[in-house]
């Protein structure tokens, strides 16, 4: 009956994102793996930490707590797709306070612990008729511990508000609204939280939970190197890739945006004089070819009367019995005539 009433109260499809490793606990169900569900892919400045798609029943994962005490708290229905639904709609009974539990979550990296997570909430909610203790938004809780505590993950004097933690479509909205609204969640330096959604007279459903956080994702711009960072808001030093070096004396510095984005770099980087770009390499020049300066210019064949055998050169020496006047660049031909021997026996005198 529950669950009807779920239905036709409302709908809300949660998403948790937070920052690089797989899935928090290793419980997930192979079922959900399989090819007859295939779980949309994650954009590359996001690392998932938890994501409820993973698991085929999330009842013996998750907990609930009924601290009203009358009986009426969250509830969960499996399908067979892996896309369960927990639902709590007692919009219209006064004094409620429902709780909902995810089970532990790894928020450390690579031996760090995260800054922050990301909670990402597309969800659906109901309209509340005049008047009475319904309400429209619900609240997201934290519990920050390293540890995996059974008792405590339970425990609501555990778990504490951040900002901006209420979900909610606005006041008064007129039947069932459909909405999608990223949170920003700041963790301290413990590495290990559980999360959990509080509603207190709300109709809703949730579909979809995942926890993820944000990385600047390893590429390659402008003969710049960048290597994935997790978002950290700190200056990352850059590196110009095989054949190419700084341009003047500042190597590229950039900052890992809050969002997975990186910034504009300070410093730029070119191919070095006997390689040339292609695409955003910088690829040595052929032999019988060369390139003199440092920059986006080709390799050119080699002038007239010089040759190389090597690759990456960058200029060709006369073959012999030629040679390039004085002050000629490597842009020059080679000519034939050879230059004058220097003097010798000179003497000096005077003319009146």
């Amino acid at each position: 009956m529950l669950f009807e009433n779920v239905w036709l109260c409302a709908f809300i499809q949660i998403v948790f994102f937070a920052t690089l490793q797989a899935q928090a606990p290793g419980d997930g169900s192979s079922f959900c793996q399989n090819a007859l569900f295939t779980k949309p892919p994650y954009p590359n400045n996001i690392v998932p930490l938890m994501d409820s798609y993973d698991y085929s029943d999330l009842r013996t994962t998750w907990n609930t707590r009924d601290v009203d005490g009358d009986m009426r708290t969250w509830t969960q229905a499996g399908d067979k797709s892996c896309r369960q639904v927990f639902g709590s709609c007692y919009n219209l009974a006064p004094g409620q306070n429902n709780w909902l539990f995810t089970q532990h979550i790894n928020t450390t990296v690579n031996g760090v612990a995260l800054s922050q997570v990301v909670v990402r909430v597309n969800f659906s909610l109901n309209g509340c008729p005049t008047g009475g203790s319904c309400q429209q938004s619900f609240l997201l809780q934290m519990y920050q511990t390293q540890n995996i505590d059974p008792s405590g993950s339970t425990n609501t004097s555990n778990y504490a508000a951040f900002a901006n933690n209420r979900v909610t479509v606005g006041s008064n909205p007129s039947g069932t609204v459909v909405d999608t609204q990223d949170i920003t969640v700041p963790l301290g330096a413990i590495g290990g939280m559980y999360l959990a959604a509080q509603e207190t007279g709300t109709c809703v459903s949730i579909y979809h939970i995942v926890v993820f956080y944000y990385v600047c994702p390893q590429q390659v711009v402008n003969f710049i190197s960048y290597p994935m960072v997790v978002f950290n808001g700190r200056i990352t030093q850059l590196a110009c890739v095989s054949g190419a070096s700084v341009v003047g004396v500042q190597s590229p510095l950039a900052t890992c945006g809050s969002q997975g984005v990186w910034g504009i770099p300070n410093g730029v980087c070119s191919c070095n004089p006997g390689y040339t770009s292609i695409g955003q390499t910088c690829q040595t020049c052929p032999s019988g070819t060369y390139k003199s300066e440092q920059g986006s210019s080709v390799c050119l064949p080699c002038p007239s009367n010089s040759s190389n055998s090597v690759n990456g050169s960058n200029q060709c020496p006369c073959l012999q019995g030629y040679y390039r006047p004085a002050g000629s660049g490597a842009d020059s031909g080679c000519i034939a005539t050879r230059p004058p021997s220097a003097p010798q026996n000179l003497t000096m005198g005077t003319t009146s």
